[in-house]
């Protein structure tokens, strides 16, 4: 699991957690600009990746 946070007191919770956290690239989409306004507004936001592979199920269709 991966973490990225917009505040310090965020990005302090996931290393209280044992998260690592992402220290370079860039967060697509809405988890990506959640981010970006919670560091601009100054509001805790924090996004969860985890790792996905071909073991995990999947939903089949009916």
């Amino acid at each position: 699991m991966w973490g990225v946070a917009s505040t310090r007191m965020s990005r302090n919770q996931l290393d209280d957690a044992g998260i690592q956290q992402i220290q370079q690239g860039i967060v697509p989409g809405i988890a990506g600009y959640l981010i970006a306004e919670g560091e601009r507004r100054g509001l805790d936001v924090t996004a969860c990746w985890l790792s996905a592979t071909r073991c995990t199920p999947t939903r089949e269709p009916l």
